[in-house]
């Protein structure tokens, strides 16, 4: 999906890229124009987000630990969506998965009340957790981060 994006006052090609993590290079390729066509006024196109994740680009000096924490993620949680393990680098224009709600990847031993208190979750209704099971690898999310 894309979007049509109206170029405002003050916008730079460096703006747009981090505001929309795209990297500056795509942004003129996909739009088949150079830099001095970054003007005031001009319109260009982006990828469109979807709901669930959106695309982050990795910048120099970040690692999986400072951008989980600066998007409210597990730095496990950004391991296992983005297929990374734990021992891999990652590297400034590497694109990973943020997911936009808190999120948790449930493992062997949890139960639905691990779940919910990692949620921050105390008031609910008892009764209907037995209706609820969890299987191991299982996304859960809740709310917007």
């Amino acid at each position: 999906m894309y979007q049509v994006y109206e170029i405002v006052d003050g916008d730079t090609l460096q703006s747009i890229s981090d505001r929309f993590n795209i990297l500056p290079d795509e942004i003129l390729g996909l739009n088949g124009v150079d830099s001095s066509y970054i003007l005031t006024g001009n319109m260009i196109v982006l990828p469109k987000g979807n709901d669930v994740y959106f695309k982050y680009i990795v910048k120099s000096g970040d690692t999986m630990s400072s951008i989980a924490s600066r998007y409210g993620q597990s730095v496990d949680l950004l391991y296992e969506i983005n297929g990374i393990k734990e021992d891999d680098f990652i590297y400034p224009g590497q694109e990973l998965l943020i997911p936009n709600f808190k999120s948790y990847i449930t493992k062997d031993d949890d139960t639905v009340f691990d779940v919910l208190n990692f949620f921050g979750i105390s008031d609910f209704d008892s009764s209907f957790i037995g209706n609820l099971y969890l299987v191991p690898g299982q996304l859960v999310m809740n709310e917007r981060v």
